[in-house]
C-alpha cells in the first residue's frame, strides 16, 4: 500500500534492490532502495566527507569503495526521479534516468564538473518542474490527474520501422503541462522515445510520432508508458501494448 498525499521511500534490507513509480495524488509516489546505503563506507554524514567518498578521496582511497557509494547514492536520486513523474531515459549515457549515477562524483570534481557529467535530460526536467515537489505557482484545489482518453498507435508497428505513430486524445481544465513517452522492448530496455511540452492547453487531440532507437523487429513485443503532468502538478500514466508485425 501506500500514503496518499505523501511520498514514501522504503529502504530494504534484501539486498540490490531498486523500484519506484509516480502515484496520481499530489505530493504521492513510492521508491524502494537497499539499506546499504546505511553502511558507512557508502554514505557520510557531513556534506565535506560525502563528497570525499563520492570522488574517491575518503582516507585517500579510491577504486570501490568510491564506486559503490556513487552507485548506491545514485540509484536513490534515480528512484526519486520517478516519484517526479521521469522514466528511464537512455538516449545519453550521462543521464541519471539511464546509468549516469555511476558518475556522480564527477559532479563534485572541478576538473569534470563543467561539463555536467552527471544530468538529467530537459524532457526531464520539465517533468520535475511541473509537480508539487518543485512548482512555485499552482492550484492547490486542483486535485484532479489529466484526463487521458486514447494513447494508441494510429497502425501496428512493422518490422523495419524506426517510428512509430500514435493517436493522442487528452485534457485537463487546469491546463496541460509536459509529457514523457517510453518504449519498453523493441530491442532496447526503456527508451525514451517521446517528448512534449503542452504549455497550458486545455485539449491535445493530435497525432505523434516517436522514434525507436533502433529499427523494430517482427514479433517483438512494445510497451508504451506515458507520463502526463497539468499545470497544478497532478500526474496521470497510461500504457498501451502491441506487437511487431512482418
Amino acid at each position: 500500500g501506500f500514503s496518499r498525499n505523501r511520498p514514501m521511500l522504503v529502504f530494504s534490507e534484501a539486498g540490490a534492490v531498486a523500484e519506484a513509480r509516480p502515484l496520481p495524488q499530489v505530493f504521492s509516489g513510492l521508491a524502494c532502495v537497499s539499506g546499504n546505503i546505511f553502511r558507512d563506507e557508502v554514505t557520510a554524514t557531513t556534506i565535506v566527507e560525502q563528497v570525499t567518498k563520492l570522488t574517491g578521496h575518503a582516507n585517500g582511497k579510491t577504486g570501490t569503495g568510491s564506486k559503490v557509494s556513487q552507485t548506491s547514492n545514485g540509484v536513490l536520486i534515480h528512484e526519486l526521479g520517478h516519484i517526479f513523474g521521469m522514466l528511464h531515459d537512455t538516449r545519453d549515457p550521462r543521464n541519471v534516468m539511464m546509468r549516469g549515477y555511476d558518475g556522480l562524483g564527477k559532479i563534485f570534481d572541478p576538473k569534470t564538473a563543467k561539463d555536467r557529467p552527471v544530468r538529467f535530460s530537459l524532457a526531464h526536467a520539465r517533468m520535475a518542474a511541473a509537480t508539487r515537489f518543485f512548482s512555485e505557482f499552482f492550484d492547490e484545489k486542483d486535485t484532479k490527474p489529466p484526463s487521458i482518453h486514447r494513447f494508441k498507435l494510429t497502425s501496428p508497428a512493422k518490422a523495419g520501422q524506426r517510428t512509430v505513430e500514435f493517436s493522442l486524445q487528452m485534457t485537463d481544465d487546469g491546463g496541460l503541462g509536459p509529457m514523457v513517452a517510453l518504449q519498453r522492448g523493441g530491442g532496447q530496455i526503456d527508451a525514451l522515445v517521446g517528448e512534449a511540452d503542452f504549455g497550458g492547453s486545455k485539449k491535445v487531440f493530435k497525432t505523434m510520432r516517436f522514434t525507436c532507437p533502433r529499427p523494430l523487429v517482427a514479433g517483438q513485443p512494445l510497451v508504451y508508458v506515458m507520463n502526463l503532468i497539468d499545470l497544478n502538478g497532478n500526474l496521470a500514466q497510461a500504457v498501451t501494448n502491441s506487437k511487431v508485425l512482418p
